[in-house]
């Protein structure tokens, strides 16, 4: 239920215990630990552990291009003083013009090396800076390929229990990487560039008290450092449940190419924009900007005030002092110590700054590399699969006990499954049919190893399935449910990968798109099993007039781009996958859950048979709501219902008991033997 005022910020409330503190901040729900006192040793131990985690990048970075990361540091530590060269060469020029207009002549050789001295420093700065913008992007870039096959090898590591959780690492990109490290580099380069600040404050006003010069310098960025509310500093848990913001979202979601033909077929665009702007009413006011943004704003703004009259005192105490002791100032020191100071405060403001992306970018890093260090709930064991040539001539066995499971946070109050019992033999053809939500599914799911039961043992060949390596397991396993999806790759792939190490095997891919029915729509295309569904083109036009004549139109109109085919000839194209693995030889268990619904009953009955055809030495396990041949030719016929099984036997065994099986085989029945007409309004 939406909500229909906007929802506001909140005063901090305890929840669970007087340990966790809640707190609303605009959309965002801060969950936060709070600590009795500073603990230093946690503050220690952290810094040690971010300094860890810094120098295992570096270390990482240094051996995909060391000459490159070598100059890139190089280029950092000069940026850092490079400020403070310039001025204070700038200062000297300054010195020796005014001395000369004091004295009524000009020392031309001084001025000359001067201004030689500045040019040369400035055309080094140039070539730097033009070193940096081309040179880095190629390191750049080979940083970020590095960790996206870092992050790609750990994604594909996790089940799909584990990659469900709400904390998981989906968050975590290649550009955290690079930023961290980026940005670490540009926190050390500012400390250098305030530190050699300070010295050429304190050396360009020995006579003016320089310490206490440089002091008011840096009392506006200490304010900051000592009222800073940073909550990367914390131990925290944040979540946006502003409902109105997430309905928001999804109604914009609704414009992507994924919803088009829902949305133009049932005319949606209107409603879909009403609502929005209902939702974007009753949102109102509420801030949405990012957690850590919001976190850091203040309700008053007293210290605001301060900071900008502590930002003004070096040019006060400057004034002050050129009427006091006008004889120690001259044109030049105050122009360069104003300079200075500007420049000092802005260095000392950024490192207060990327003191926090410091911060923030440790939590990154912790995270870039808990990915791969993050542990799969689904069991994995360390037996082969086949255990011996001679035990597995035979199809897979399988044995349920007892089991029951509940999919992880599902929001329903009962179990998918619940107590379980079910012995398949090697080799038996059996059909498991049930209503919908009857737990048809969940079974294929456990038996694949997608999850472990909540409760109760799973047995493969007499032994528990948890003790069998998974990635042997679902070698000997093929699997074609309606859940499968086509890759972003050729057709040719598509289907080559039910078989990876068979995939430059033109012939048994070409043999496997024929078994699969998906052959003859793939000749049709102009580029047949090298057709790309999704070109996946990244083009732009700017500027371009609406002209279909304009030459710019013409060679956006020759790009290659998107080819949509139906849904049952993408099924077509997933068995094609699912023969391709069968041909592998190894496969000694099919399961098939509810593939064929978008394929017409002649496609449906050629794809059964060549399944059926295919299974010798193999148990095949056929999920449907369909009851036709495949019921008639099962070995064993399942029927479930609420999570349970509540009978079992032959189609003609079943029948005769006239329960739970009869009923739904007669529903489909009397559809084409009773000739009952469906009730009209």
């Amino acid at each position: 239920m939406i909500e229909p005022n906007a929802e506001k910020p909140v005063a901090s409330t305890p929840i669970v215990d007087d340990s966790v503190l809640s707190t609303q901040v605009g959309i965002w729900q801060f969950w936060t630990v709070r600590h009795a006192r500073f603990d230093p040793r946690r503050q220690w131990d952290e810094l040690v552990s971010g300094l860890q985690l810094f120098q295992r990048l570096a270390t990482e970075i240094f051996s995909i291009c060391p000459g490159m990361l070598i100059m890139f540091i190089l280029s950092k530590i000069w940026r850092g003083v490079e400020t403070a060269v310039l001025m204070h060469l700038s200062s000297r020029l300054l010195r020796i013009i005014e001395i000369g207009l004091l004295e009524g002549h000009a020392d031309a050789y001084a001025i000359y090396m001067a201004m030689a001295s500045r040019l040369s420093c400035v055309i080094f700065v140039a070539i730097l800076k033009w070193w940096s913008e081309t040179s880095v992007a190629a390191l750049e870039t080979q940083i970020k390929h590095y960790y996206e096959v870092y992050l790609m090898r750990a994604r594909l590591q996790l089940d799909l229990t584990t990659s469900l959780e709400s904390d998981s690492q989906a968050r975590i990109s290649t550009n955290d990487a690079w930023s961290a490290f980026e940005q670490v580099a540009e926190f050390m380069a500012e400390m250098l560039a305030s530190a050699s600040q300070c010295y050429l404050i304190i050396h360009a006003s020995r006579s003016t008290g320089g310490p206490l010069f440089a002091l008011l310098c840096v009392a506006k960025p200490l304010l900051r450092a000592l009222t800073l509310q940073n909550v990367w500093s914390k131990v925290f848990l944040v979540n946006a449940n502003n409902s109105n913001l997430k309905r928001m979202q999804a109604l914009a979601q609704l414009t992507s190419d994924y919803y088009r033909e829902d949305c133009i077929t049932g005319n949606l665009g209107p409603h879909i924009l009403e609502e929005y702007e209902k939702a974007k009413e009753r949102l109102g006011g509420t801030c949405t900007d990012d957690f850590w943004v919001q976190y850091g704003k203040r309700s008053s703004p007293f210290l605001a005030i301060i900071s900008a009259i502590l930002g003004d005192l070096p040019m006060v105490y400057s004034a002050v002092n050129a009427i006091m002791n006008p004889t120690k100032f001259s044109v030049a020191s105050v122009a360069v110590l104003q300079q200075s100071s500007t420049t000092l405060r802005y260095s000392l403001e950024s490192i207060l700054y990327k003191s926090t992306a410091f911060q923030r970018n440790i939590i990154k890093l912790k995270s870039l590399y808990a990915v791969s260090e993050s542990k799969n709930k689904v069991e994995d064991g360390d037996l082969p699969y086949p255990r011996s040539e001679i035990v597995h001539k035979e199809g897979m066995a399988f044995e349920l006990k007892d089991i029951t499971f509940g999919y992880p946070g599902s929001k329903s109050k009962n179990n998918a499954l619940e107590k379980v019992s079910l012995t398949i033999k090697p080799d038996q053809l059996v059909v498991i049919v049930g209503a919908n939500g009857s737990g048809k599914s969940t079974i294929i799911k456990l038996l694949t190893r997608l999850y472990d039961p909540t409760s109760g043992t799973i047995l493969i060949d007499e032994l528990p399935a948890q003790r069998y390596k998974m990635t042997e397991l679902r070698h000997s396993m093929a699997t074609f449910t309606q859940d499968h999806k086509l890759f972003p790759l050729s057709l040719y792939e598509n289907i080559a990968l039910g078989n990876p190490k068979a995939a430059s095997d033109e012939e048994m891919v070409a043999n496997a798109a024929e078994q699969g029915g998906s052959l003859g729509f793939i000749k049709k295309l102009e580029s047949g099993l090298d057709t790309s569904l999704d070109p996946r083109n990244n083009a732009y036009a700017m500027n371009v007039p609406n002209d279909p004549d304009h030459p710019l139109q013409k060679q956006k109109a020759k790009l290659e781009k998107k080819i949509n085919i139906s849904g049952g000839e993408q099924q077509r194209v997933v068995a094609s996958r699912t023969f391709m693995h069968l041909n592998s030889g190894k496969v000694k268990f099919v399961a098939v859950d509810e593939p064929s619904s978008a394929l017409d009953p002649e496609g449906e009955f050629e794809l059964f048979r060549r399944l059926i055809a295919s299974r010798a030495g193999k148990t095949m396990i056929f999920v449907t709501h369909r009851f036709g041949h495949l019921t008639k030719h099962a070995d064993v016929i399942i029927c479930m219902k609420d999570g349970a099984i509540v009978e079992s036997g032959s189609h003609e065994v079943l029948l005769k008991r006239d329960g739970e099986y009869a009923k739904l085989y007669s529903i489909q029945a009397d559809a084409f033997s009773s000739g009952e007409a469906i009730p009209t309004a």
